[in-house]
């Protein structure tokens, strides 16, 4: 995974990692757990190359956008995650 996704990217798979009766322990565990994945889902496919060194396939005909605006992009994403 690239340098750049690290903390949150830990994150998300320790989250994905963590047995299925936390969300069900209550609705906010459920909701971060929805935010977890959402995120996850979003550092694949902005990253096809990690995704595929994971074993998901789905974005095996991309390479990742090095550009500034592809920057941009990651960068309003991570802090629209923190805000929620």
């Amino acid at each position: 995974m690239r340098r750049h996704c690290r903390p949150l990217a830990w994150a998300v798979l320790l989250a994905l990692l963590l047995p299925r009766p936390l969300a069900a322990q209550g609705s906010a565990a459920a909701r971060l757990r929805a935010l977890l994945q959402e995120d996850w889902e979003f550092r694949l496919s902005d990253s096809p190359e990690s995704a595929t060194a994971l074993g998901d396939h789905r974005y095996d005909d991309r390479l990742a956008d090095l550009s500034a605006e592809a920057r941009a992009r990651r960068q309003a994403h991570d802090r629209t995650m923190l805000a929620r």
